[in-house]
C-alpha cells in the first residue's frame, strides 16, 4: 500500500513538473505582417500640448512624426490566471478612434491551450477567453480604455489633431481625454520621468472582469526600442486592483503602419 502510494505522489509531481516546464518555455512569435508599413505624411505636432506632453514626444518621435493611420502590431507576453504565470503571444489590428480587436493564444510547449479575443468597435467592446464571453457597457468602457492606452504603440496618434484632447496637471503629469464611443469621454492619467521625461505609466479607473467592479488600473512602459521609425514602448505591464501587481505582460515584436485591416476589424461573431 505505502509502495503504491508513493507512486501515486511520485506520479502527481511528474504530471505538476511537465505542466510547469510547458508553461515555461514562451511561444514562437507570430510571422511578421506579409503588409510592409507605408510611411505616413509628416505632420508637426499639436499646438497648445501640456508641457510634459510636448517634451516626452519631442525626445520619442520628433516634431513632425509622421501619421498613422491604422497600425498592426504583434507579439507575445504573460498573463496570471489562477496563481499561474502561463505565456501567450497576439496580434493587434488597429484604426484607432473606430476600432480595434486583439486574438490571443495561451500557449504550453508551444502549442495553443487556449484563444481569446478582445474588441472595440463604434462605441461596442468585447471580450472573449476560452469560453468565457463578456459584453455590456461596462466592456464597452474597459474596451475603449484599452484602444486608447495601446496608442502608446501608435505615438503619433496622440499628438495630431484626433478626437483625443490633453489638459495639464503639473510639470510631471497631464490627463488624457478620450471619447467613448457614444458621446461621452473618459481620461487617464499620463505620468512623466522628471529627469528623462519619457512616459512612465498610464492609470486610471477600468472595469475589472474578475471583480466585477471598476478598479485602478494601470500600465507601465518598462522598456522602449525603435520599431520602423518610431521609438515606442516594446514592454510593458498591465495591473488592476490597489495593489498594482502586474497581471499581463506585453513584449512587441513587431509592427506595421498604414496597412490594410479591414477584413480583420469586421462584427464581434466572425
Amino acid at each position: 500500500m505505502l509502495h503504491n502510494f508513493l507512486y501515486v505522489v511520485l506520479g502527481l509531481l511528474a504530471l505538476v513538473a511537465l505542466i510547469s516546464i510547458g508553461f515555461a518555455i514562451p511561444p514562437r512569435p507570430f510571422r511578421p505582417h506579409p503588409a510592409p508599413s507605408q510611411p505616413g505624411e509628416p505632420q508637426p505636432l499639436r499646438p497648445g500640448l501640456p508641457e510634459p506632453v510636448r517634451r516626452h514626444f519631442v525626445e520619442t518621435i520628433g516634431e513632425t512624426p509622421r501619421t498613422v493611420k491604422t497600425a498592426v502590431v504583434w507579439g507575445r507576453g504573460r498573463r496570471h490566471i489562477r496563481g499561474v504565470w502561463v505565456p501567450l503571444r497576439f496580434k493587434a489590428w488597429y484604426r484607432p478612434g473606430e476600432a480595434y480587436t486583439r486574438r490571443m493564444e495561451v500557449t504550453w510547449f508551444q502549442r495553443p491551450v487556449m484563444r481569446g479575443r478582445d474588441a472595440w468597435k463604434n462605441g461596442t467592446g468585447f471580450y472573449e477567453m476560452g469560453d468565457k464571453v463578456e459584453q455590456g457597457e461596462e466592456i464597452d468602457q474597459s474596451q475603449a480604455l484599452a484602444m486608447w492606452a495601446d496608442a502608446v504603440w501608435m505615438p503619433s496618434l496622440l499628438v495630431h489633431e484626433s478626437p483625443i484632447g490633453w489638459d495639464p496637471v503639473d510639470e510631471n503629469m497631464a490627463r488624457l481625454v478620450i471619447p467613448d464611443g457614444r458621446g461621452g469621454s473618459q481620461s487617464l492619467l499620463a505620468y512623466f520621468d522628471p529627469i528623462n521625461g519619457r512616459m512612465t505609466h498610464l492609470s486610471g479607473k477600468r472595469y475589472s472582469i474578475s471583480t466585477g467592479e471598476q478598479e485602478p488600473w494601470r500600465v507601465d512602459l518598462l522598456t522602449w526600442k525603435q520599431l520602423n521609425g518610431l521609438l515606442i514602448p516594446d514592454q510593458t505591464s498591465v495591473a488592476w486592483g490597489e495593489s498594482g501587481s502586474p497581471l499581463w505582460f506585453w513584449s512587441v515584436d513587431g509592427v506595421a503602419y498604414n496597412v490594410n485591416v479591414t477584413d480583420q476589424l469586421g462584427s464581434f461573431e466572425s
